[in-house]
């Protein structure tokens, strides 16, 4: 009996959570995208260069991926380090 109480709960537990994690992110997302958009245009506004960045990196078992991130620097300034 305790067991089937605690299992109830702990389905309860889950799906509370799943549909918080839900809500927040269908929240934030809209959110985040606007301050993407925002940044974007100013990096375009600032130097016309691109406005993401593509890294290298080194991901699980050695395996390279490629990163993409908003640039923060000037287009050209890690080759000129």
């Amino acid at each position: 009996m305790i067991r089937e109480q605690q299992s109830k709960n702990q389905y309860y537990d889950s799906t509370l959570k799943r549909s918080i994690d839900i809500l927040v992110g269908s929240l934030g997302l809209p959110v985040a995208l606007v301050a993407i958009m925002l940044v974007g245009i100013a990096i375009k506004i600032e130097d016309q260069g691109p406005i993401f960045f593509k890294q290298p990196r080194l991901g699980k078992d050695g395996k390279l991926f490629d990163m993409y991130k908003l640039r923060t620097f000037r287009d050209g300034a890690i080759t000129s380090v």
